[in-house]
């Protein structure tokens, strides 16, 4: 914990002082343009205003004795920072991300009112951290609703939220959540879409293919994601999942000539296996563990290629749809045992240290072959014969852009990389 301290202000005023941060958005033209985001806020708002409002009723104490109390622990600030930093990088070449920034501001004001709810219900105390937003950054990391949808955006959120706080178990004396918040809710409404035929309320693929247009972009995510894993000792887990990626698909060419993805790590794979399924609160906590955790990861993230492909759905949720499984069983991985377990399972900095120097060697002796890969623009240009690329010819394909700019940057991507004698399906 970095500080903790007790704000002197009672908690009708800081509800009314969130309440009316959060209703600020409403006034941003880029709400107002939008029905569905404006009416889904107004009456998210609406609700949690009621139940506030029912809660201090309910415990009148708090209207003259409730204070907050401030406290942010590390692990968060540096996700934080950590997160702020892909998102700036993401926004400097994809303006897309701009747009979407006064939506992510709706988000994090959202969660935090229901965070202050579900604390004051339980407890009567509220604790103003930074906890909600790197719940609500990884949820933009892969998943935008569009605009007619943003109440299921808000409802992930609230998801997330509420499943950290009541979804729990004991482990080494101490109650944690047993998600991590945010695939808990991706992998929910991902599932619920599928299921109900709602994934064209979905804007990931213009995600996925915004990704594709940032130089170095593999580098920049493993640079800073760095930090975070030695922050919080999970190198293991994005080794086992990115060294199991790459060797299966390796492995598969070399008995079939077939890979078993249309690339080894795509970037918004190798964005999940930085910074979302190394929550350290939700992953095993032995080396050993996490190793396997990662490995498992890297093993569902194909099972989850191959049963999207079958069932005739968009390949883009494998990297989130079965995260809450392996959370679900972290510690069983943690239990476990092989004869080199009590040589591995330091929790050093010195140790930290060097199983990240062995995941960063074998990284970028990987490196060049990911910033070459293409995904889905060179598949699409070799089905389409090679002529321009159009957003209808996304839907036929059972995939939407409607980023016309994008699409125009993802074909200049695909011509250059032609000229310059890179060997890709989209070349002709």
């Amino acid at each position: 914990m970095i500080s903790k301290t007790t704000l002197a202000y009672k908690m009708p005023l800081l509800a009314l002082a969130f309440l009316g941060a959060s209703c600020l958005p409403l006034f941003f033209p880029s709400v107002q343009a939008s029905s569905g985001v404006f009416y889904a806020m107004a009456g998210g708002n609406i609700l949690l205003a009621l139940s506030l409002g029912a809660i201090f009723l309910r415990n009148r104490a708090l209207l003259r004795q409730g204070f907050a109390g401030l406290g942010f622990k590390m692990v968060h600030l540096v996700q934080v920072i950590v997160h702020l930093s892909i998102y700036a990088y993401w926004g400097y070449y994809y303006a897309g991300v701009i747009d979407q920034a006064p939506l992510i501001v709706c988000q994090i004001l959202f969660g935090y009112l229901i965070h202050m709810a579900v604390s004051l219900a339980r407890s009567g105390r509220f604790t103003l951290d930074l906890s909600v937003l790197p719940i609500v950054f990884s949820i933009n990391f892969f998943v935008w609703f569009k605009n007619d949808f943003f109440w299921a955006q808000l409802l992930m959120v609230a998801g997330a939220v509420l499943g950290k706080a009541f979804i729990t178990r004991v482990m080494g004396g101490r109650k944690a959540h047993i998600f991590n918040p945010s695939a808990l809710a991706m992998a929910v409404v991902i599932w619920g879409a599928i299921a109900f035929e709602y994934l064209y309320a979905l804007h990931t693929i213009t995600i996925v293919a915004s990704f594709e247009i940032i130089p170095h972009f593999f580098t920049y995510i493993f640079i800073v994601g760095a930090v975070s894993l030695f922050a919080a000792r999970v190198a293991l887990v994005a080794f086992g999942a990115f060294a199991t990626l790459i060797a299966t698909n390796a492995l598969s060419l070399v008995l079939t000539d077939v890979p078993l993805m249309p690339s080894l790590v795509h970037p918004n794979i190798f964005l999940a296996l930085t910074l979302l399924i190394t929550d350290p609160a939700t992953a095993p906590k032995t080396k050993i563990g996490q190793l396997l955790f990662g490995i498992s990861y890297g093993l569902s993230v194909i099972f989850a290629y191959a049963l999207l492909s079958w069932m005739g759905k968009p390949t883009l949720f494998d990297k989130i749809i079965f995260v809450p499984v392996l959370n679900y069983l972290a510690p069983c991985f943690d239990r476990i045992r092989l004869p080199i377990r009590a040589r591995v399972d330091g929790a050093s900095p010195a140790m930290a240290a060097l199983f990240l120097a062995f995941y960063t060697a074998f990284f970028f002796s990987q490196n060049d072959t990911l910033e070459r890969q293409l995904y889905h623009g060179p598949h699409l240009l070799r089905e389409l014969g090679g002529r321009q690329v159009l957003p209808e010819d996304y839907e036929e394909l059972g995939m939407k852009i409607f980023d016309q700019k994008l699409l125009i940057q993802l074909q200049e991507k695909h011509l250059r990389l032609c000229r310059e004698g890179i060997k890709s399906p989209a070349c002709f």
